[in-house]
């Protein structure tokens, strides 16, 4: 039998590209559009040029001047690149066929030798430089730890065993380095295969001139066509595995967007009473958590709270304490039983006005990048100042942040700890 993620996996790889643009409106369209064309054009633009090289070069090479011509690097998209190069090739072949069909017949088994070398060492190359970013994020990772715990590394005098790991994977980076520019300098001398080629197709071409009566402005049209097409062709193969990636990207992204959640905190429907008083009831409640379907943590649960009592819920840790809370704030819906407010199943009231009727403090504190006025109105947009400070004598906190310099205004900043394994 076939796994879930299995499934999933093949149902994700099965999706079509154009799903990618299921949320292009017709602005997105014709830009994308324009830039197709301006690729195909791009990548034409060489060829069309040696139709007037064509016509300039005469059978005899007088008047000729030699042209340099510079290479520019521009950072795009990799579709855009892919199109590119795709039209340049199968431009390519079209002019060559056009300016000598001869020519283009007997070169045309020689593309393998253009083709082979730039897919398997532009593989190669990027699974190297895949290896090699894996091996500097883990050493990045290693010196922003004994960085942030850099008194601790002192205190156990533990610094060798972190510059012995650290150098280890530097080692292993050097050594990935060391392969990359063996394949780039074979990628790069196996380009000079297109000279081979080029002084084959120089020959023939010459014997087409002589004894066939080709014009020899044709014949180096139609060479220079067709190395600019092989090359090219190299070059656009291996981006075709970004069409892929970006489907199953895509995929994965929009089963996210298109995700319908069973408890939906923005829904505008449900009940919303005229006045609520605060009765809770637990009846015959039973419970297990999504991600745990098998571990029971709340079974058979009574509890009834009547409005305005304090009750206090006891209990060993994973016991449902904090499990009851969440369900009553309705971030799960039970199993089998029933939650009420006021004798109102919580399940048909409106979702974000009860939620707003509560007030919690977590044990899974959380404090927000801001002031501390704006902190403890998070709950309560339209507070006044008088209530905000009630609220901070309500938790005994009224005090000390009279004594910090700016008071309520006084911006809160998250510092947080990390604990790693050496071992690691």
């Amino acid at each position: 039998m076939n796994s879930p993620k299995k499934n999933e996996r093949r149902g994700e790889e099965g999706q079509s590209i154009a799903t990618i643009f299921r949320y292009a409106d017709w602005i997105d369209i014709l830009l994308m559009l324009l830039g197709t064309i301006g690729a195909i054009g791009d990548g034409m633009s060489t060829n069309c040029l040696l139709v007037f090289a064509s016509r300039i070069v005469n059978s005899l090479g007088y008047g000729q001047t030699r042209q340099h011509n510079d290479n520019f690097m521009v950072e795009v998209q990799k579709v855009p690149i892919f199109l590119m190069h795709a039209s340049v090739f199968i431009s390519g072949l079209v002019f060559a066929t056009y300016f000598s069909w001869r020519l283009a017949l007997v070169a045309f088994p020689t593309l393998l030798l253009l083709i082979i070398p730039g897919m398997i060492y532009g593989k190669y190359l990027v699974y190297l430089s895949k290896k090699s970013r894996a091996e500097y994020g883990k050493a990045n990772a290693i010196l922003e730890r004994a960085l942030s715990s850099i008194k601790t590394i002192y205190s156990f005098t533990a610094e060798k065993t972190i510059i012995d790991r650290y150098s280890s994977i530097l080692d292993r980076t050097t050594k990935l380095g060391i392969k990359q520019g063996i394949a780039k300098g074979l990628a790069v001398g196996s380009a000079g295969l297109c000279f081979a080629i080029w002084a084959f197709l120089a020959w023939y071409g010459s014997h087409l001139v002589m004894y066939k009566g080709e014009s020899g402005g044709r014949i180096y049209a139609a060479g220079i066509s067709f190395i600019l097409s092989g090359l090219s062709l190299g070059i656009a193969l291996p981006d075709l595995r970004y069409f892929t990636e970006a489907s199953v990207a895509a995929t994965r992204i929009f089963k996210r967007i298109d995700r319908v959640p069973e408890i939906d905190s923005e829904d505008t429907k449900g009940l919303v009473l005229d006045k609520i008083q605060g009765q809770i009831t637990f009846q015959h409640v039973s419970f297990t958590y999504p991600c745990r379907p098998d571990a029971t943590v709340l079974k058979d649960f009574s509890l009834e709270v009547e409005a305005g009592k304090t009750v206090a819920l006891v209990g060993a840790s994973g016991s449902g304490k904090s499990t009851a809370i969440a369900l009553l704030q309705r971030f799960y819906d039970v199993n089998s039983g029933i939650v009420k407010i006021d004798g109102v199943d919580l399940r048909t009231l409106n979702l974000k006005w009860i939620r707003g009727k509560m007030g919690l403090v977590s044990q899974d504190h959380a404090l927000f990048g801001t002031s501390i006025k704006e902190n403890i109105m998070f709950g309560k947009l339209d507070a006044t100042m008088d209530q905000i400070m009630a609220a901070a004598m309500a938790a005994n906190a009224h005090n000390f942040i009279g004594q910090l310099p700016e008071g309520y205004e006084t911006k809160v900043f998250i510092i947080s700890g990390h604990f790693f394994d050496q071992s690691t």
